[in-house]
């Protein structure tokens, strides 16, 4: 933990950084943001950044997990069984939540160029397994709701976390998709939503 400094302070700096931060890593990217940019921004010495982050690609994810707690709380708030029609309500909820990550600076920046590559490659393995962990505790609470709601799926819920957990990573491969990226993305969320609900009619077979 960061030494000389108060809670509050300590508060304050983090939450000075991460504000900052972003909006440098927007502006120029992980690679092209140094240290010293980061600590001129936040008004702090450059030491003081060493006592909270070891890199700026770890600052980077914890702004990074930010932005994906926004999207996932709206995810996690969506109804999805209302009315008749759950696959089309779960089928509407997956490609707002595409838009949503789509339209985010943050991750707009991430999926830029090879971000995303140097992200992986400078980051301690110990958080990205916690990511992983963070990801499926939030996914799995969501489809134990969908089941509640009267959402009948064919197979266990860690699939269905496991599946969705790839579909996302979509996201990551725009690039490498191409041209047809959209359409590859409506494609594969309605052939999983129909892989993965059963209809309304057999499902009390």
């Amino acid at each position: 933990m960061p030494k000389g400094f108060s809670a509050r302070e300590k508060e304050w700096i983090k939450e000075k950084l991460m504000t900052r931060g972003r909006e440098l890593f927007c502006a120029y990217g992980v690679k092209k943001t140094s240290i010293s940019d980061l600590t001129h921004a936040a008004g702090i010495a450059q030491g003081t950044f060493y006592s909270f982050y070891s890199t700026k690609e770890e600052l980077f994810f914890d702004i990074l997990e930010q932005e994906e707690d926004e999207v996932k709380r709206a995810f996690l708030e969506a109804p999805v069984a209302s009315g008749n029609n759950p696959k089309h309500a779960i089928s509407e909820l997956l490609i707002q939540t595409f838009n949503r990550i789509e339209d985010n600076p943050i991750f707009k920046r991430l999926f830029a160029d090879d971000e995303m590559e140097n992200l992986m490659r400078k980051l301690p393995d110990h958080k990205l397994e916690a990511h992983l962990r963070k990801d499926n505790d939030m996914l799995l609470p969501v489809i134990e709701k969908w089941k509640r709601d009267g959402v009948f799926l064919s197979v266990d819920s860690n699939i269905v976390a496991g599946v969705l957990r790839s579909l996302f990573l979509l996201a990551t491969q725009r690039k490498q998709i191409g041209a047809a990226y959209h359409a590859t993305v409506s494609f594969l969320i309605e052939a999983v939503v129909e892989q993965l609900l059963v209809p309304k009619s057999d499902s009390h077979e």
